[in-house]
């Protein structure tokens, strides 16, 4: 027991943190330009959600997901991390889960209007997601070839579908669960990575849960 309490987080990790953020530069040279649809579709799903079109905002974030699901997981990662591909069936998963509930209209009239505080705070954190999230990587010291958008990376994906899922006037929180668990196993690893900002993710996930309840 001795022995094993000398072990970090980071000795469980099959990388270091060199090798982890270079896989984001690779993504992103092997991807471009499929950012520039990418974000357009996050500013189709803001658009969405504040106009309260639930068949749209579905589609929307559902394509995302399986694409960082094919791309970024299971197609990239999971060559570093065996773990990765369990990651990937999950976004896959949690992709067909937002376009069928879409194309099924669970979401159509689901939406508060006028807007109040947690709706203010759903649309803040998809913002946040789609604007502020990426400058902490070249603001943190990390490269800019590394920047994680909305799309194309698994975070601020994430972020942006917990912000939006406060919009409709009951949270969807079968549509939660993932984005939530994703969250907590990335706040890990960039614990593990000694990246901090990276810890924002599981406190907006935080956010996300006390101002859905």
């Amino acid at each position: 027991m001795g022995e094993f309490d000398s072990y970090s987080l980071i000795d469980f990790m099959p990388m270091g943190p060199e090798v982890y953020f270079r896989l984001f530069v690779r993504h992103n040279q092997a991807l471009w330009p499929a950012q520039i649809p990418g974000l357009i579709l996050g500013l189709v799903a803001l658009w969405s959600a504040w106009r309260g079109r639930g068949r749209i905002l579905g589609p929307a974030l559902g394509i995302c997901w399986l694409w960082v699901g094919y791309t970024f997981h299971l197609k990239l990662f999971a060559e570093l991390n065996w773990a990765a591909s369990y990651a990937g069936w999950g976004f896959v998963l949690q992709g067909l889960l937002l376009a069928g509930w879409g194309f099924a209209g669970r979401l159509d009239g689901e939406f508060h209007r006028p807007l109040g505080a947690v709706e203010y705070t759903g649309l803040g954190l998809g913002v946040f997601a789609l604007v502020a999230y990426p400058l902490l990587i070249p603001l943190s010291g990390r490269a800019w070839q590394a920047v994680e958008l909305f799309g194309t990376a698994p975070d601020p994906t994430v972020l942006l579908t917990l912000g939006l899922l406060l919009l409709p006037a009951r949270v969807p929180w079968s549509l939660a669960v993932i984005p939530i668990l994703w969250c907590a196993l990335s706040g890990a690893v960039w614990w593990a990575m000694n990246w901090m900002p990276g810890l924002l993710v599981p406190a907006l996930a935080l956010l996300f849960l006390v101002a859905a309840i």
